[in-house]
């Protein structure tokens, strides 16, 4: 489209890298940021969001952060639609709408390679038979599949270097939908 949905206005990164990501690593830099936003002596005129993984670690650090962060408005659980409606734009109403739209997938836990293509992380799975820990869990015709922690970085790579826009497209409507909620362009600038 010619246009960019990371750009001055919007950007994603990891809260921490192998062994310091993760919910330790989002529960204890999250905290730090908030302080040093907070102590700035003026408005910095930024917003920023925090993403957890929706499984038994995501869901922990989620109620955990939830004392400091507003949900639904700075704190989320990733799900596999983060809806586009007009009530989706209000934390009073966000969680019902994301429930909503997630209903099929309520008890199945989500993590950002769930976003990816089936195609794309079926042929990383046969490059790398040993990458799973646990068996694949399928509801409707969506997927989440647990892979070993060493196995992730091999992912990224493979990702980076073999994916497709259509592989991604689950990857792309989660980031206009976060556009959407920070009313931001939702294509993009």
């Amino acid at each position: 489209t010619g246009k960019n949905l990371l750009d001055n206005e919007f950007q994603v990164f990891a809260i921490g890298e192998r062994d310091e990501g993760g919910t330790d690593g989002i529960r204890e830099r999250l905290r730090t940021l908030q302080s040093l936003l907070l102590s700035e002596p003026e408005d910095l005129g930024m917003s920023v969001i925090c993403i957890v993984d929706d499984d038994l670690e995501g869901r922990k650090a989620f109620a955990d952060l939830r004392r400091k962060f507003q949900p639904w408005r700075d704190l989320f659980k990733l799900q596999r639609v983060f809806p586009r409606t007009p009530l989706s734009r209000s934390p009073e109403h966000f969680e019902g709408e994301w429930k909503k739209a997630n209903s099929i997938w309520q008890d199945l836990d989500c993590d950002i390679e769930d976003l990816l293509s089936d195609d794309l992380v079926d042929y990383f799975i046969a490059d790398n038979p040993r990458c799973l820990k646990a068996d694949v869990e399928a509801r409707g015709e969506r997927y989440h599949r647990k892979f070993h922690g060493h196995e992730k970085p091999k992912l990224v790579r493979f990702v980076e270097g073999n994916s497709t826009l259509a592989d991604l497209h689950h990857v792309v409507e989660l980031m206009k939908s976060l556009r959407w909620l920070l009313r931001l362009e939702v294509d993009g600038t």
